[in-house]
């Protein structure tokens, strides 16, 4: 095939005249049209009297005259134009998506442009030629597509349809959309003149490509979703059919788990499983073959966002008091929170003359609580409880060893957490990072955000209108929002060991202390008035979010991670 038939180009590029008349009726064209009927037929009888009486000088003049008169009325005008013809166009794109840079894919493209750049500008005087690479009008996104012909009608959209003269593509074949049959009728592709491809590569380049056929984007924490996949071999591989494909599973623990697939070109499955909230990453990677083009197929990546289907919360209160129903407000209000709530009504010290067969309290469930069902539960608060003879010392020992695996706890200290019963002298006290000098202060006071407070998610824009409000000029002295916050009224003093504080009370001792153990997380909060603020008390205060975030930030809700790295892809960039 010569240069001559690539393109459909066939104008001189040189000037040249031409003439024409141009009819502009005075009349309407209708009435033209009648005219000239009636003129028809009067000539037709004039010449047909004219002929009997042998008078054909006066036939021929009427016939003028008639004629003349219907000239006039069409308006005639001549035209002179002097024409010079524009330039068709020709379009050579060459792809650069990441699988040209394969072997010497692009250098033997670059090599072709060369030749046909220089054939087309000797050869073809009267062609514009335009040359685009995809790198300068990439369509190539994060999923592996080379979108190159949405990328052609984005070039040819100033170009008239008859001044295309063709395109010449320069890849290696992976082109993702290819307008079909019903496409191209819809298509400015359509009107592109002939379409060429010049293929890079070699027949005898093997590869192999992993290719997820369905992952859910959503699982439940807890639970196991299937992703269906499937392994593509190029034509040139030959692998016996009862050899099984060997594939490995990452996820983002680095733990690693090899599975086999039993060949290429079939569709299999794995299982995987949710095991936190927010993003769950996993990566599959089929073993490589020998002489391989590119390893960077042979792998995928998985990525599930774990919701959780039910929270459940177990609130433990060592006593009646006015805070615990706020606790319980704000744990019922939330439609996704599970409430186990129990309260100590009568301690074993307390003396009464009531026969035990007629009390109607109902027997604490110790043993189903923290051995049975201990690790069905998210999260558990001790709300002013105090280390009695009621519980056995060695269930606070399983629940430091569940918050070390995972598990959530949140202290809520009170006068109890200071004296000689407190819960930090059980094995809590290893997890809590906190610790009671024995003394409570009592004495007026406005909660105050820390340094790290101000920027944590968990206390960040506390109780502002606007975001970012709460988070300025809040320093010691309370300003900001701050201002507004009611009073409490006591406060335990405690020696922070562990963890940060993210607000501060009396003197600048720590008042909310939160801690990762392990693998879980706890908090403590060193006063039992933040029902004065549920309650209004000095103006109240944001008691509601505050108590919302510190338990969702416990239960890991990702949204309140303060260590947190997203990766999010603005238009061609990664972000």
């Amino acid at each position: 095939m010569t240069m001559q038939d690539l393109f459909s180009s066939n104008n001189p590029d040189k000037e040249f005249s031409a003439s024409s008349i141009e009819w502009a009726p005075l009349l309407a064209v209708e009435i033209m049209w009648a005219l000239a009927l009636i003129f028809a037929i009067l000539t037709g009888l004039a010449v047909i009297s004219c002929y009997r009486r042998r008078r054909y000088g006066l036939a021929l003049l009427r016939i003028l005259i008639g004629a003349a008169f219907l000239i006039i009325l069409g308006n005639p005008s001549l035209v002179k134009e002097q024409r010079k013809p524009v330039r068709d166009t020709a379009i050579i794109l060459v792809d650069q998506s990441p699988s040209q840079s394969l072997g010497d894919r692009q250098a033997v493209s670059e090599k072709a442009l060369a030749a046909i750049q220089d054939q087309i500008t000797r050869d073809f005087e009267d062609l514009e030629l335009r040359i685009i690479k995809s790198g300068e009008l990439t369509k190539q996104n994060l999923a592996g597509r080379t979108e190159l012909f949405s990328m052609l009608d984005d070039i040819q959209s100033d170009i008239p349809p008859r001044r295309r003269a063709g395109v010449i593509i320069l890849s290696d074949g992976q082109i993702h959309d290819v307008p079909d049959h019903g496409q191209r009728s819809t298509s400015r592709n359509t009107q592109s003149g002939p379409i060429h491809i010049l293929l890079s590569g070699s027949r005898q380049d093997k590869d192999r490509r992993l290719v997820i056929e369905s992952a859910p984007a959503y699982g439940i924490v807890g639970q196991d979703i299937t992703v269906r996949y499937r392994i593509e071999d190029t034509e040139n591989i030959r692998m016996p059919a009862d050899i099984p494909v060997r594939l490995i599973l990452r996820n983002t623990k680095g733990q690693i788990e090899e599975i086999f697939h039993p060949a290429a070109g079939l569709v299999g499955e794995v299982t995987l499983p949710i095991d936190h909230a927010g993003q769950n990453l996993y990566e599959i990677e089929a073993e490589a073959i020998d002489g391989e083009l590119s390893l960077q197929n042979n792998k995928a990546a998985i990525l599930v966002n774990g919701v959780r289907d039910r929270l459940k919360v177990l609130l433990i209160s060592g006593k009646p008091h006015p805070g615990e129903r706020t606790w319980r407000n704000i744990l019922t209000a939330d439609p996704a929170v599970d409430l186990v709530h129990f309260t100590i009504l009568r301690e074993p010290h307390k003396l009464n003359n009531v026969a035990q067969e007629d009390l109607s309290l109902i027997p604490f469930p110790f043993r189903e609580l923290f051995e049975v069902k201990l690790y069905e539960f998210d999260l558990i608060i001790f709300d002013r409880y105090r280390a009695n003879r009621i519980m056995p010392r060695y269930y606070f020992r399983n629940i430091a060893k569940y918050v070390r695996q995972g598990g959530a706890l949140l202290e809520a200290s009170g006068p109890e957490f200071a004296d000689g019963q407190s819960i930090f002298d059980t094995d809590l006290g290893a997890i809590l990072p906190a610790v009671p000098t024995g003394r409570m202060l009592e004495k007026e006071f406005r909660p105050v955000l820390s340094d790290i407070g101000r920027h944590h998610p968990v206390t960040r824009d506390l109780g502002s209108d606007s975001p970012g409000q709460g988070s300025q000029n809040q320093g010691s002295s309370g300003q900001g929002s701050q201002n507004h916050w009611g009073r409490w009224l006591r406060q335990v003093d405690v020696i922070q060991r562990s963890g940060y504080t993210l607000m501060t009370g009396i003197e600048g001792q720590p008042l909310l202390t939160l801690d990762r153990v392990g693998d879980g997380r706890v908090a403590q909060v060193s006063s039992d008035h933040i029902w004065l603020w549920a309650r209004g008390y000095d103006g109240g205060g944001p008691h509601a979010e505050l108590l919302r975030r510190l338990a969702h930030w416990l239960m890991k809700e990702p949204e309140l991670e303060e260590e947190d790295l997203k990766a999010t892809v603005a238009g061609d960039h990664l972000e």
